[in-house]
């Protein structure tokens, strides 16, 4: 489930109390997102996919998906990653190669489209570029990353060079090196170890030096 941070007592007060108010249990959490906005997301394993709170982690609210028709889509959704752009529109990855996109801090989330392999290249990781809107990456589970620059609506794999044998290795997490942003520096945490990339994913620079094995 969740816990959120609090100040410790000045003897004994814990430093992390549960958070899950609203939340099913058991609850699966797999990423977590503080809006500029304010509220914060989770994305979860099935029940309603992605949560809300306003209150830092008091009580919780789950989040409308639609289709594409603008229809609301109930289910159970499995939610893998979030992300917010500079532009404050809100990305979240799916079961099925699926992703959503929220234009209104999170409150219904619209299918955006599904990566091209659909399921086979499902995305545990996303991530917007810096300083132009409707850019992101999708990190997948051994196809490497994919790439969109019209808001998700259409994605094509990035090359790759170095990232493991024709960029097609395992990606857990992207983050783009917030300390340039006007020289973005692409970060992947992959099976193979850590890599860096300086031209938004065609080639990539191993920096596992100094990690175990």
């Amino acid at each position: 489930g969740m816990y959120r941070g609090v100040p410790p007592d000045a003897a004994t007060g814990p430093l992390w109390v549960e958070a899950n108010a609203g939340l099913p249990d058991p609850v699966i959490v797999n990423d977590a997102l503080s809006l500029d906005s304010g509220p914060v997301l989770i994305a979860t394993w099935g029940h309603e996919g992605i949560y809300s709170s306003s209150d830092g982690g008091r009580s919780w609210t789950g989040m409308i998906f639609e289709d594409q028709t603008g229809n609301s889509a109930p289910g159970s959704h499995i939610i893998y990653a979030l992300a917010e752009g500079r532009d404050g529109m809100l990305y979240a990855s799916a079961d099925s190669g699926r992703i959503f996109r929220s234009n209104n801090g999170g409150t219904s989330w619209r299918l955006a489209s599904a990566l091209p392999g659909g399921s086979s290249d499902l995305s545990w990781a996303l991530a917007t570029h810096p300083t132009i809107p409707g850019t992101l990456f999708a990190g997948t589970f051994g196809n490497g990353v994919y790439a969109s620059s019209d808001y998700g609506s259409t994605w094509a794999r990035v090359e790759g060079i170095g990232l493991g044998e024709d960029g097609r290795a395992h990606v857990f997490d992207l983050e783009f090196d917030p300390a340039r942003p006007d020289a973005p520096v692409l970060w992947a945490a992959t099976a193979l170890g850590v890599f860096r990339s300086a031209d938004l994913g065609s080639t990539w620079q191993d920096m596992s030096g100094g990690l175990a094995p």
